[in-house]
């Protein structure tokens, strides 16, 4: 009985925390960006941002060094340290590096605030390796949840993140609560606003729907593939740079600067999330997919902070809209299915693709969505976003 009513309070502290923390990042996001706005010189900080990122990894090596993957590898059982002063950091680095104008998310550092407060809390209060586990599953929920106002989502994402096909049931509630509280505080406490997605609804279903709809999986998973190659070539060249911290964070900082002055980049300058909505509404750039999958790719690889999700949620919906118009299929329902089949796919999390499709656009999403995001898994390689995350034995491999 002490060891339940232990989890409860540590599942209410960490929510609390958590839909607290959301909150502030969410606000000093919106802040940043009006800064960002204002003063357009920001984007030369870029090389001195990098030089402060490479020396980080020397002098705060811990710090540095954790990530998704760390908390990932303690899930499935590692053992792994990690300093209760990481949340601050990657808030700051997170603000600093889109204050600059790097085009990364925010789903990261809201997932990595959620576990290093739940890896605090479970060292704190001497919980068990097990119920270690479980509170940093909740915390991930929470983070996820809280910070897209997707408590369903969230509690999913906790469940799925660390081995694609095995679901760690017991540690559905504990997900759920965390989930739903963090969320909740974060929006009756604090007040935060989300963007508010329309409404999709299906067209008849029949063969030809199906199989328009293979064609659109089969697209993004093209897409998936290419995102990683890219990533992967450019974090490869990034390697070739000169050892020399100074020198080696100007070169990042200039590339990435460069890239980002440019006319045709502007609107892929920091989240983006002006163009969330464009897709929806029939205002499509047809190349914006293709230089918000450069920007972010070398924003991230020059060593800048933040997430994944919500570029990939641009880089889906507009290349699932610009690829309706070719498959004569309706475009919200394309950029919906593109919004959570990219990230989703990309990070091998089938359930939360389909809860995440039901909180933003409608019920009616859930099944296609979990169809178009399996599609993906399955043909966009075994390799997703998260290294430390493992493919189930008992799944079928990939068929590409």
């Amino acid at each position: 009985m002490k060891k339940y009513f232990q989890l409860i309070v540590g599942l209410s502290i960490l929510s609390f925390l958590m839909g607290s923390a959301s909150a502030l990042f969410l606000k000093g996001l919106d802040q940043v960006a009006i800064l960002r706005n204002l003063w357009h010189l920001f984007p030369y900080l870029l090389p001195l941002i990098a030089v402060i990122f490479l020396y980080s990894k020397t002098y705060w090596q811990q710090l540095s060094q954790t990530s998704t993957n760390t908390y990932i590898e303690i899930i499935n059982g590692g053992e792994k340290n990690t300093s209760p002063f990481f949340s601050i950091y990657i808030v700051a680095s997170t603000w600093i590096s889109h204050l600059a104008g790097a085009s990364v998310g925010r789903e990261g550092t809201a997932v990595q605030i959620g576990a290093n407060f739940a890896d605090f809390i479970a060292t704190k209060f001497k919980f068990l390796k097990e119920d270690k586990i479980l509170l940093i599953r909740s915390g991930i929920a929470a983070g996820f949840g809280s910070v897209f106002g997707t408590p369903w989502a969230g509690a999913f994402f906790g469940l799925e993140i660390n081995e694609f096909g095995k679901y760690s049931w017991k540690s559905i509630i504990p997900c759920i609560y965390s989930s739903f509280l963090s969320n909740w505080i974060s929006l009756h406490v604090y007040g935060t606003k989300h963007t508010l997605y329309p409404a999709i609804f299906l067209p008849e279903i029949n063969v030809t729907f199906c199989a328009k709809l293979l064609i659109l999986g089969l697209f993004l998973a093209l897409i998936a593939r290419f995102y990683k190659a890219l990533e992967s070539n450019i974090n490869y060249l990034f390697g070739l740079l000169p050892s020399q911290k100074i020198l080696r964070g100007i070169i990042l900082g200039a590339i990435v600067g460069i890239l980002l002055s440019q006319g045709e980049f502007q609107s892929s300058i920091g989240l983006s999330a002006e163009k969330l909505l464009d897709p929806f509404k029939g205002n499509i750039d047809n190349s914006f997919f293709i230089k918000k999958i450069i920007a972010t790719t070398f924003s991230l690889a020059a060593g800048f902070k933040g997430g994944e999700a919500t570029p990939l949620f641009l880089i889906g919906s507009h290349a699932g809209a610009y690829f309706s118009n070719l498959l004569i299929f309706p475009q919200a329902l394309a950029a919906a299915l593109g919004f959570v089949g990219l990230y989703c796919g990309l990070a091998k999390t089938p359930l939360t693709a389909m809860f995440l499709s039901m909180e933003l656009f409608s019920l009616n999403m859930a099944l296609v969505s979990l169809l178009v995001t399996l599609i993906i898994i399955f043909t966009s390689g075994k390799n997703g976003l998260f290294p430390q995350q493992i493919w189930n034995v008992k799944m079928p491999k990939p068929l590409l």
